[in-house]
């Protein structure tokens, strides 16, 4: 998707659109979810001691998720 259609999406689509967004500092790493409309945090994750995002991670995403 076209950096400018996301942008779009996520500051004035009516419809919630819920995005991913990744932090790394200090060997540190943050997953979290956001609804574009509210800008509530509906999913958040650290880990220390780990620096990219890994199947794993995708996998905890998943489950974690299905339980919202």
């Amino acid at each position: 998707m076209d950096s400018d259609l996301l942008i779009d999406k996520i500051l004035n689509d009516p419809e919630p659109f819920y995005y991913l967004m990744y932090h790394n500092v200090n060997a540190q790493k943050m997953i979290t979810i956001t609804n574009s409309i509210t800008g509530e945090m509906i999913y958040c994750d650290h880990t220390i001691q780990s620096v990219n995002i890994k199947s794993k991670d995708l996998k905890k995403l998943s489950k974690d998720i299905s339980k919202l």
